[in-house]
């Protein structure tokens, strides 16, 4: 499944506050970077950010799901859920989730 560049474009627009963002397309998705490090993902139309102790409860509050990947032999829960539409509506609250996802990433080795 290949990335839809019209809702990649709308994505990095809601996401140009943000220092250092690169965007790598892989796998049919893309993956979204800050710092050299990978803190969001799109596949299928839908964008995920990185979770961690720290905002894992938000997204499960609001009902998001994990991400999931559809291919290999093992399907497994991978720590990136869905960006619920309310926030990824809402500029301020975008970038705050993505900051937040940003450290996250940052932090992990």
């Amino acid at each position: 499944m290949a990335v839809d560049q019209g809702y990649l474009d709308y994505v990095t627009e809601k996401l140009e506050g943000l220092e250092d963002l690169t965007v790598k397309k892989m796998f049919g998705g893309a993956g979204l970077f800050s710092g050299g490090k990978m803190f969001a993902l799109i596949y299928g139309g839908t964008l995920y950010f990185k979770i961690g102790e720290s905002n894992e409860e938000d997204y499960v509050k609001k009902g998001s799901q994990p991400f999931i990947p559809p291919f290999g032999k093992r399907r497994m829960k991978m720590p990136y859920y869905v960006v619920p539409a309310d926030i990824l509506d809402d500029t301020d609250k975008i970038l705050e989730w993505a900051e937040r996802s940003v450290k996250i990433a940052l932090a992990r080795k």
